[in-house]
């Protein structure tokens, strides 16, 4: 919570609340933010609509590491989301003002875009994708919504699908023709794709990058 309230400093928005079932009751502050209610009260959630903006601010990973915790966390999103979408709650965008954005470049509501990161031009970002620090995407990229592009993520001349998760130092160089990152794809940290299309599903990993073929009794590894 720490990390959007001081971006939100940065920037000059003022976070009203937290509203968490899992908090509120519990706890009145979350890292100096105060919990105001719980995203179960829907009547309080439509009087908050009149005023202000929602941002959803739990993560997801999927990695796993953390068991059920993590797994807990990622449904907990997807039930945030929809909630979003059913009440129809105005949406905020944080924005480090340290970012460079191209004036071109469309973000719908609900994503994060961290410090230092770089759009160049005609990138469009769909609802609530967080791009975290040092991010860079040149030209001409399309990103669904839900996405999640953890520190130093980089990408290019490609389109690329909801709910789709790139670890840090991964990068995915498209041709700027067909170069394409299927929906709920998820690339290993430190990965470089050179634009050949990831399906549905995949998950990127340096072992899925290589393949071995016998050359003269001596194996070649083709990238």
């Amino acid at each position: 919570m720490s990390m959007w309230d001081d971006c939100c400093k940065r920037s000059g928005q003022k976070i009203i609340g937290i509203l968490d079932n899992d908090y509120w009751l519990n706890t009145d502050q979350v890292d100096g933010v105060n919990v105001i209610g719980t995203e179960q009260d829907i009547e309080h959630l439509l009087e908050l609509r009149e005023k202000y903006n929602f941002f959803v601010a739990t993560n997801w990973d999927p990695s796993l590491l953390n068991g059920d915790i993590t797994e807990r966390d990622n449904q907990k999103r997807k039930r945030l989301i929809q909630l979003v979408e059913e009440y129809e709650l105005p949406l905020a965008n944080i924005i480090d003002p340290s970012s460079v954005i191209h004036s071109n470049v469309k973000i719908e509501g609900g994503c994060y875009i961290g410090p230092m990161v770089s759009l160049e031009t005609r990138v469009s970002i769909g609802k609530h994708t967080q791009m975290y620090a040092h991010c860079a995407f040149a030209h001409d990229v399309e990103i669904g919504s839900n996405c999640f592009f953890n520190r130093r993520v980089g990408a290019w001349g490609c389109t690329i699908g909801n709910d789709v998760y790139f670890g840090p130092f991964s990068v995915y160089a498209g041709n700027y023709r067909n170069s394409h990152v299927a929906e709920n794809a998820w690339i290993h940290p430190g990965i470089i794709v050179y634009g050949r299309p990831i399906s549905e599903g995949e998950i990127v990993t340096i072992k899925s990058q290589r393949r071995t073929y016998p050359l003269g009794g001596v194996n070649q590894i083709v990238q």
